[in-house]
C-alpha cells in the first residue's frame, strides 16, 4: 500500500504534508524543546532557558476575549488524537497574539 506519512514527534499521521518533518525542525532551531502533550507536565513552572514547542492538532478556537486589565485575547483548543485524546487549552495573549490575530481572522 501507499507509504504513510508520520509526524517524528507526535505519532500523529499526516495527510497532506505543508512543512518539513519534526527532525528537519529541531537542527534548524535548536534553541526550542520540542515536546509531546506527554511531557508537558515534566517541565518546571520557572521561566526556561529555552522556548518550548508543542505539536498539536487545532480543533476549536474561541471568539476574542478581553482579561480583567482590558487585555485582549483568544484561547486555542488542542489535541494530541491520543486514545484517550489529550486536550491542551493555551491563552493566546501578547505578542504572540498580535502575531496570531491576522492569520487566524484570514483563515475563519
Amino acid at each position: 500500500g501507499p507509504q504513510v506519512d508520520v509526524c517524528e514527534l507526535s505519532g500523529l499521521r499526516i495527510a497532506r504534508r505543508c512543512r518539513s518533518d519534526a527532525s528537519s525542525f529541531r537542527h534548524k532551531t535548536p534553541q526550542y524543546l520540542a515536546l509531546p502533550f506527554s511531557r508537558l507536565r515534566e517541565l518546571p513552572s520557572k521561566k526556561q532557558e529555552r522556548d518550548r514547542v508543542v505539536f498539536g492538532i487545532l480543533y476549536d478556537c474561541s471568539d476574542l476575549e478581553k482579561m480583567g486589565n482590558g487585555e485582549l485575547y483568544v484561547r486555542w483548543h488542542l489535541t494530541d488524537l491520543a486514545q484517550p485524546p489529550r486536550l491542551l487549552n493555551l491563552q493566546l495573549r501578547g505578542g504572540a497574539f498580535t502575531h496570531w490575530r491576522g492569520r487566524q481572522a484570514g483563515a475563519r
